[in-house]
């Protein structure tokens, strides 16, 4: 089900004109064991600054303290200053949305957005809705905003490393389903400061959501942190039965279900099973996702 955020604007294709000029960004970090301060250079060649990660913290405080953590994780995210502020976490976050995403991302780096309202109610509606296979046709619902222009505000948020995009893996085969992506925050942090939910992980429902984007961000950061290149994917047939997580690398592809409950039962696809019979598929709960973060 799609969340809607406010009154659904009714669908407006706008002539608007937009100069999207290179995105750099500035955002100071605190350092422990000379990691956090790093770099890493994505496909368009930019530099971002790298927010800290499951892997940096394991190695700073220890595995199990760290999983102790992971509850905290899922609201407030792995921000270094928020890491670095307890009980600060939720005034830290907004400032980062509105200093950061704001500010930085748009201000001080010459691009020309015609309307910024639009633009956060584009990046509202798109934390509102992670994790939910959504089209274009959805955000110009939501955000007024025309085709054309929802594309290029995208490129900004996925080059500044503010949002993930999951594409729909598909070989040609009719019934998979392609004309609709996912979308992730490389931060849950910033994701609930923009929904303005901070409530404790155990009593949400969107607790599964959360579980998603924390393991699908954390692996991605883990990957560029180690030198590897992947495709990341998602898989959905008719009928709504998904594969949550796919990573492709020379052809080959592994295939991730996520569950925050290691009681919950967790299926595969038949249909995925039977025509990607080579893929590796597993499981990962609360209890072994260091497995998968490692």
């Amino acid at each position: 089900m799609i969340i809607m955020i406010g009154t659904i604007l009714d669908r407006v294709i706008e002539s608007e004109m937009m100069e999207v000029l290179p995105v750099k960004t500035n955002y100071s970090s605190f350092e422990f064991e000379n990691k956090l301060n790093e770099t890493h250079k994505v496909q368009n060649g930019e530099f971002l600054k790298s927010s800290s990660s499951f892997s940096d913290m394991v190695m700073h405080q220890g595995l199990m303290a760290e999983k102790r953590m992971i509850q905290h994780r899922l609201v407030y995210g792995y921000y270094p200053d928020v890491i670095d502020n307890p009980n600060n976490e939720k005034h830290i976050l907004k400032q980062l949305v509105e200093d950061y995403i704001y500010n930085d991302l748009l201000r001080k780096n010459r691009i020309k957005i015609k309307r910024p309202d639009k633009f956060f109610k584009l990046l509202k509606a798109i934390a509102y809705n992670i994790g939910i296979p959504i089209n274009y046709r959805v955000l110009n619902n939501l955000s007024g905003l025309s085709f054309v222009t929802i594309r290029s505000y995208l490129m900004i948020l996925k080059q500044a490393s503010v949002i993930i995009e999951l594409k729909p893996f598909s070989r040609v085969i009719q019934q998979e389903l392609t004309q609709y992506t996912m979308f992730y925050f490389y931060d849950n942090g910033i994701r609930n400061a923009l929904i303005s939910d901070f409530s404790n992980a155990e009593s949400r429902s969107d607790i599964d959501i959360l579980y998603k984007n924390l393991l699908i961000s954390e692996r991605i950061k883990l990957n560029i942190s180690n030198g590897n290149t992947r495709r990341y994917l998602y898989w959905r047939i008719t009928g709504q039965r998904m594969i949550d997580f796919l990573e492709e690398s020379d052809g080959k592809i592994c295939a991730y279900q996520f569950k925050w409950n290691p009681k919950m039962k967790v299926v595969i696809p038949k249909p995925f099973l039977l025509r990607y019979s080579d893929c590796q598929c597993k499981f990962v709960s609360s209890n072994n996702l260091e497995s998968f973060l490692e």
